[in-house]
Formats: structure tokens, sequence, C-alpha cells
């Protein structure tokens, strides 16, 4: 084939002549125009089903809502949607006694009215036991750490083995003291910290791209810990300082003993991230 057959030129305004390559055939085009309807069409669903995930959340919380005023609940049970999800947050004085786990026959059938309202959605639902700074030192609960994650716990094989909530959909997790309900002045610098955690890794991007072998690209993530570990270092007071000031009152202390269930927005899952050293870590 001569390039005569592969090239054409054109005269643009009568002086310019430019080169122009051998058309497409025919049918390319209209794969070309299926293919980006296609991607519209997925995007569109996906936004659609997004939206509609997000009005049976907010619909979830008002029969919810509804419920707790019913049954004079509004005290020990609060509702609110955050970029977590649909957060149904259960005081302790609702669920368990002062420092122990089991959990009170009355709250059971709350539970049972609460899995009624997600059991059917494909949501998954997380269990997040919290404390308050009071530390507690049994032989059940050497710390504050067990009794948080046992409260989660309990309540996650509750609604699995009594209310046959599917199993692969939740999971329970402890948080001791530090996640406390009440916002301090300290909530912000907090998250000022976090950002600044993640943003270590931007500033070695460029090192670690001209790093040519795994030595030096071990030096690299090494920087990138050092750099991250004296940030969360400098975080430590800051956390401290939030923790006292949202338990300095008996209220305070109150509102922040608690369990949170918490049904996640569609797609909102773990992702496994491979870290440096070759392990397998899970962030959200």
């Amino acid at each position: 084939m001569s390039s005569a057959d592969s090239i054409r030129r054109v005269t643009v305004g009568g002086d310019e002549e430019i080169q122009v390559g051998k058309s497409s055939p025919p049918w390319m085009v209209t794969y070309s125009d299926l293919v980006t309807q296609l991607l519209i069409f997925f995007v569109m669903m996906f936004a659609l089903a997004a939206t509609l995930n997000e009005l049976q959340l907010q619909n979830i919380k008002k029969r919810l809502e509804k419920y707790a005023k019913e049954n004079s609940l509004e005290e020990v049970i609060n509702l609110e949607i955050n970029p977590k999800g649909l957060v149904i947050s259960l005081s302790e004085k609702l669920m368990f006694d002062s420092g122990r786990a089991e959990i009170y026959d009355e709250a059971k059938s709350i539970l049972a009215d609460i899995s009624k309202e997600i059991i059917d959605i494909p949501n998954d639902v997380k269990i997040e036991g919290h404390t308050d700074s009071v530390p507690i030192h049994t032989l059940q609960f050497p710390s504050n750490w067990e009794l948080s994650t046992t409260r989660a716990t309990n309540i996650a094989r509750y609604l699995i083995e009594s209310l046959n909530f599917p199993p692969d959909r939740i999971s329970a997790g402890g948080y001791s003291k530090y996640h406390p309900a009440v916002i301090t002045e300290y909530d912000e610098e907090k998250q000022d910290y976090r950002i600044r955690v993640r943003q270590v890794p931007s500033k070695y991007s460029e090192q670690l791209s001209r790093a040519k072998t795994e030595e030096e690209q071990d030096e690299v993530y090494r920087l990138i810990r050092q750099e991250q570990l004296a940030v969360q270092l400098e975080m430590q007071n800051v956390i401290a300082n939030d923790i006292k000031k949202a338990n300095d009152t008996v209220m305070k202390r109150a509102l922040n003993r608690r369990v949170d269930i918490i049904v996640a927005r569609l797609g909102s899952t773990l992702k496994k991230i491979k870290a440096p050293d070759g392990q397998t870590s899970v962030s959200d």
C-alpha cells in the first residue's frame, strides 16, 4: 500500500495544507458511539442507585425517629446521617448495666425493631462500642477496650443468632474512649492532623518515582513512615485534651457511653492496601 493510499491532504483557507490520516471505517464510528452511550448509561445507573439508597436511609431514619418518639426513647436513641451512613446511637443506660456487657431484655426487643428496618436492604452494618474516659479494671474487662469491644460483639451476635441478620453484612469493633460523641474545640485540630498524615506520601511521590532499586524504594517508605509517626505523636496531645474536655461532666460522659449501629452507604467497603513491607493492611 502506498503512502498516498493512507494519507490525504486537505487545503484549509486556500493556502494552508494539512495532512489527514486514513479515515476510519464506518463501523468504528458506530462502535465508538455505542461504547460512549454505554459508559453514560452505567454512570447514570450508578448515580441513580446512590440517590435511591440515600433516600432509603433518609426514610429509615424518619421511621426510627417516629418509633423513638412513640416509645419515649428520644433521650436514649440518637439518629443522624453522616459520611459513614445512617448512625443509630444507643445509650448505655438503654442497653447495659454500668461496666457490664450483657444486653438488657428490654433492649433486645428494641434491637429486634431496629433490625426489621435494616435487614432487607443490602447495606453493610457495623456495630461500634464506645466508652467514656473513666478507667475500668476488672477480671472480665481489664480496660475500656475490652468493654467496648465485647458490647459491640454481643449486639452483633444477638442480631445474627437471634434475629437471623445476615452475618456477611455485619461487623463489630470497640473504640474505647477515643471516639467521644461530644464535640469539643479540639475536633477541628484533630481533623487537620489526620489530613496531614494522609498527605505525607504525596510529598515523597517524586522521590519514589526516581527510586530504581528495591532498597531505594524501601528507604523512601521508611521516610514516609517516619514523618507520619512524627505527626501522629504531635497529635497525641490534641487527642488527650479532646478526650479530657469531652468527659469533664457527668452528662458528657453519659453521652459518650454508647453503641453505634452504622448502616453504611452502598459501595462503602473497606479497601485492601499493599503496605511497603509486603503485608496487607485495611483502610476506609
